[in-house]
């Protein structure tokens, strides 16, 4: 691990200043995380298939879609690691708030909902892997004080193995961002479907749902709105 304070000579795509090189960095990292899932493989999270996004007849090289999605479907996925990483860009966005803050000028109601989303997404997952791994201090030469050495030795998983397998087997990102929800199969007249939160939905588009639409064209809000309705916890 680098843990040094002080940005190194060969920075980590964290560390990087901001810029239009830097975010191709960020996308090519984040480049294709959807993957097909078996029902097997839902099943073995402990969820029900029945209740998720079925994938239609989909050319794939290696881990295709089915012509008979019915007896034998695939579902609509992704590896949760590439969802973290893409938590963590959010907030590296936000901080770098002189570069990207134009481009959050008119923040909606769901961009900051979007954004607490991201932080408890790290913050559990900090919480489900904790370890008990140790961290020294040694005194500053320069400065007199005291700095913990975060530069410790762990052992990691094999990174490249992980983006190896997303590779081989990830939906094209490319056909995915060209066809959209047209590669998912719309849900049948009278399939169930997940309401996750309903009243966090409300809270943010309103009891009717029409404020999705409003939404849409990025309203802006006040301060006390933003702590009244997207604040609040869920």
């Amino acid at each position: 691990m680098n843990g040094s304070l002080f940005t190194p000579d060969d920075p980590d795509i964290c560390r990087m200043e901001p810029g239009p090189s830097t975010d191709r960095l960020w996308d090519d990292i984040l480049y294709n995380r959807y993957v097909p899932l078996k029902a097997e493989e839902i099943r073995a999270m402990g969820k029900d298939p029945s209740m998720y996004a079925k994938l239609k007849p989909y050319d794939h090289p290696t881990r295709g879609v089915p012509a008979d999605t019915e007896n034998d479907p695939r579902y609509f996925g992704q590896l949760d690691v590439f969802h973290k990483l893409h938590c963590l860009n959010e907030l590296r966005k936000g901080t770098f708030e002189q570069y990207w803050g134009p481009r959050y000028e008119n923040r909606t109601r769901l961009h900051w909902q979007h954004k607490a989303h991201c932080v408890s997404m790290l913050f559990q997952d900090l919480k489900c892997n904790a370890n008990g791994d140790l961290v020294p201090a040694y005194w500053l030469r320069l400065g007199n004080g005291l700095m913990h050495d975060f530069s410790i030795n762990r052992k990691c998983a094999n990174w490249d193995a992980v983006v190896a397998w997303r590779n081989e087997y990830a939906l094209s990102i490319d056909e995915y961002e060209t066809w959209g929800a047209d590669l998912i199969a719309k849900p049948k007249d009278g399939d169930e479907g997940i309401n996750e939160n309903p009243e966090g939905y409300f809270r943010i588009f309103g009891e009717d749902g029409m404020d999705v639409e409003r939404n849409k064209w990025n309203v802006q809000i006040s301060d006390e709105e933003v702590a009244q309705r997207v604040l609040q916890p869920l």
